[in-house]
């Protein structure tokens, strides 16, 4: 098989997750300051708290989209969920002010890990 032909099938893929993802509405938000470093590929992880926890599967792809739930034409493939107390943030260069705004009274976050997929 060429790379080529490996190329389209893989986009072909992608493009059949995303429709699967929308179908489902499979959707993770963001605030709206992250829509341009998602753009840029530029992030690759969130902090998820409170009854956002537990929703998010690693392997899937969910369409990002803002807390109002207006859909950004981007596509995220879950890598990993890892729940974790909020002071083991540190451990993965997320910015102090993040972490201080994701304290809650339990202490404990998920960590999510992606990769942005071609458009």
């Amino acid at each position: 098989m060429s790379i080529k032909t490996k190329r389209d099938l893989q986009a072909s893929q992608i493009r059949r997750q995303a429709h699967l993802a929308r179908e489902r509405n499979g959707r993770i938000p963001f605030p709206p300051e992250y829509k341009e470093a998602l753009l840029s590929n530029s992030k690759s992880v969130t902090l998820r708290v409170d009854e956002e926890m537990g929703v998010y599967q690693e392997g899937l792809i969910y369409e990002a989209t803002s807390y109002e739930d207006d859909p950004w034409g981007i596509f995220v493939l879950v890598l990993g969920v890892h729940p974790m107390q909020v002071d083991d943030l540190t451990g993965w260069g997320i910015p102090d002010e993040d972490i201080e705004r994701t304290r809650t009274p339990s202490g404990r976050v998920e960590l999510i890990k992606f990769h942005i997929l071609q458009r």
